[in-house]
């Protein structure tokens, strides 16, 4: 979904995963799209994510060198 204020904002649900029978589930969030790309998150690139506060997340790209 885009936010029609801001073209390059995106509004995302947090997803509910896992065993809903013995009610061990978590949170999850999928990023996927050409406007990745656009933001030069490209395929078998690694991202360091950072939670500097509760309900901030900060996605870096980083070089890993295998």
């Amino acid at each position: 979904m885009t936010n029609r204020i801001n073209p390059k904002t995106r509004i995302l649900k947090v997803e509910e995963v896992g065993d809903f029978w013995r009610k061990q589930t978590m949170p999850r969030i999928r990023l996927k799209g050409k406007w990745l790309a656009k933001a030069g998150m490209l395929p078998n690139h690694y991202v360091q994510v950072e939670s500097p506060l509760p309900g901030v997340l900060i996605l870096h790209l980083v070089e890993i060198t295998e």
